[in-house]
């Protein structure tokens, strides 16, 4: 609409309904996150001109950078930082009394966004009928920190690559 100078309007909807189907299965959960990692990656190479770009507004210098640097490099990012970790240690490069304390800081700060946002979430919208049911998220919220989100990661990274290769 910006390229065409017509005048548009965006409107938000606070009580949208989406529903996705959950998979049943690990083999299942990885075609669906390889899957949106190569569909995002689809995005952000269609609309590449708009980042970064203020013509754009919000969408063009806050949203698409957020999901290129964030949601498509993010992965990358963590898994050159795993991998450069365990080089280290096994070069006896890495400072193994500062690594617990590095470690708890990072799955610290993670665990704190979880369970903010899901504060957040309560406090706005009340969409949990028990108190029962934000303990439950916010413990899966801690188990999340440890094995899925690399599992996860890992994904996104193949993902990406398959995308990077053409392959669908």
């Amino acid at each position: 609409m910006i390229e065409q100078e017509r005048p548009y309007r965006v409107e938000f909807v606070a009580d949208a309904v989406c529903w996705t189907e959950a998979p049943e299965s690990l083999a299942i959960l990885h075609r669906q996150r390889t899957r949106w990692q190569r569909g995002l990656y689809d995005t952000l190479k269609r609309h590449r001109t708009m980042l970064f770009n203020p013509r754009y507004g919000v969408l063009g210098t806050l949203a698409l950078p957020y999901f290129l640097l964030f949601e498509m490099l993010g992965p990358v990012l963590e898994g050159v930082a795993l991998l450069l970790t365990i080089v280290m240690w096994a070069s006896g490069l890495l400072n193994t009394e500062l690594l617990p304390y590095m470690l708890l800081a990072m799955m610290g700060l993670g665990l704190v966004l979880s369970i903010g946002s899901l504060a957040y979430e309560d406090i706005v919208f009340h969409r949990y009928p028990r108190w029962r049911h934000i303990i439950v998220m916010a413990y899966l919220s801690l188990a999340e920190t440890f094995g899925f989100r690399q599992i996860n990661s890992l994904w996104r990274i193949e993902g990406l690559w398959q995308a990077i290769r053409n392959q669908n």
